[in-house]
């Protein structure tokens, strides 16, 4: 079952080594719609990732948006 298909993934990159443009290809590749990106990284700032939805946030903001998901499922 793929889990990604038709969903907007949220994946935590703080520990990995994976970039946004990698991670956006293999949700899209999944089928996925969208990508929210949690890095710990200084200075990240929004970017065109061309013609998919993806964002990058910080963890600090990461933590709404999780709990958020967390009381709608």
């Amino acid at each position: 079952m793929n889990k990604v298909k038709g969903k907007i993934v949220i994946c935590d990159g703080i520990d990995d080594d994976y970039s946004t443009n990698s991670k956006i290809k293999t949700v899209q590749g999944m089928g996925g719609l969208g990508l929210v990106h949690i890095i710990d990284q200084e200075g990240a700032e929004a970017r065109n990732y061309e013609d998919f939805p993806a964002t990058v946030v910080r963890p600090k903001d990461a933590a709404t948006i999780l709990q958020y998901v967390n009381l709608t499922r």
